[in-house]
């Protein structure tokens, strides 16, 4: 049960690149790791803002680059067989970058592979201070105290939540993401939706937090097409920005569980077709899994607000068909933004099938607690849901 929030990242929003070296210095750090992606930032000229103030405030800089979509494990070994003298690691990029970062920070100065954290063998005890510059709104790892990293040997991707990782800042200028292309802003819309959605799909009833989330998903729904057809809309991309960050830092769980459902299915699909989006994954989760579970008399009246107050639909006197047509306005959504609604739209072939149930239910050892109990059963049955 999420009874404590604790939300101690410092946002700078419109604004702030310019003075990140400022920022760092002022927190009494020195050696910095500067972390980023494959080179996004070099083209928009966010890379030379960068490097120039934190020369400018006398800053040792390491640079580390080419952090992929769904961050390796092996990416966090490569860089910490350097034993670089870091006191502090400036991550620049979205989730994936931050991401690393925590999986950096978590495991410098121990004994342990970053792998331990994610596979739950060791729990972090301390971390490196991490501060970040957010390039694209999606993962909300900017605020979250949450890691998820993959492993391509054992085809798994897992997290690990821990308030060590909370940054210490994060910049928000919108503007920084105008270069991202329309499939990664598309990504970013259906995975900022998902981290509420999970949360507010739930039997644990706090009418303030779901208040929270439906205002949230409302300002998802009604500037995620505008960001995605208007790149340069700078106050589309302000809205999201902070949607993205306001969905994973606890605001839209307090007082009660998180289970990420959906993301425990999307994360056996992206373990083994590591060329999956997370994003886009979730698009293609979230339908069938709403499907499956929309007439519980428990998850019923959260699927009835959904369908009333974010996606206008007119009540009738049939609330299964009212809420079944909120998820389909969802899908149409999706398909809005050109994502995938099916498996078979990621190339993903029926016969994986079994291999995707047994994965996701831990060879049918696990049950993941929800409105219903999804045992190894039900996990199939809605992985079929998802080629229908």
């Amino acid at each position: 049960m999420s009874n404590i929030y604790y939300a101690p990242t410092k946002l700078y929003i419109d604004y702030g690149e310019e003075n990140v070296g400022k920022l760092i210095k002022d927190l009494g750090y020195k050696n910095i790791l500067f972390i980023y992606g494959k080179g996004s930032i070099r083209k928009n000229g966010l890379y030379d803002k960068v490097i120039q103030s934190l020369k400018a405030n006398e800053l040792n800089i390491i640079e580390e680059s080419g952090v992929e979509p769904n961050p390796k494990v092996e990416f966090v070994r490569n860089v910490l067989k350097k034993n670089y003298a870091i006191d502090f690691i400036l991550a620049v990029g979205g989730g994936s970058v931050i991401d690393t970062a925590k999986s950096i920070a978590v495991t410098y100065n121990t004994f342990n592979d970053p792998w331990d954290f994610n596979s739950k063998k060791a729990i972090p005890s301390k971390a490196l201070p991490i501060g970040v510059i957010l390039t694209i709104s999606a993962a909300g790892s900017e605020m979250s105290n949450s890691c998820v990293i993959s492993n391509l040997e054992l085809k798994a991707k897992n997290g690990f939540n821990s308030d060590l990782v909370r940054p210490k800042f994060a910049i928000m200028n919108p503007k920084n993401t105008y270069s991202v292309s329309k499939y990664q802003t598309a990504c970013g819309v259906v995975d900022i939706m998902m981290h509420t959605l999970e949360r507010f799909i739930t039997k644990y009833d706090v009418d303030l937090v779901d208040n929270f989330c439906i205002g949230l998903l409302k300002t998802v729904y009604k500037y995620g097409l505008i960001a995605y057809n208007e790149p340069n809309n700078y106050e589309a991309r302000k809205e999201l920005m902070l949607a993205s960050s306001f969905s994973h830092n606890g605001l839209m769980e307090m007082s009660r569980p998180m289970c990420f459902r959906c993301h425990q299915f999307e994360h056996v699909i992206s373990a083994f077709h590591d060329e999956v989006s997370h994003g886009a994954g979730l698009a293609v989760c979230w339908p069938a899994y709403s499907k499956y579970i929309y007439k519980n008399e428990i998850a019923l009246p959260k699927f009835l607000r959904l369908a009333y107050e974010v996606f206008m639909i007119p009540k009738t006197n049939d609330p299964y068909k009212d809420a079944y047509d909120g998820i389909l306005k969802l899908e149409d959504f999706f398909k809005a933004l050109n994502m995938p609604t099916r498996l078979n739209d990621l190339g993903i072939k029926i016969e994986e099938l079994e291999e995707l149930s047994l994965a996701v239910s831990w060879n049918k050892t696990r049950v993941i607690e929800d409105v219903i109990p999804l045992t190894y059963n039900e996990m199939k049955d809605i992985y079929k849901l998802m080629y229908e």
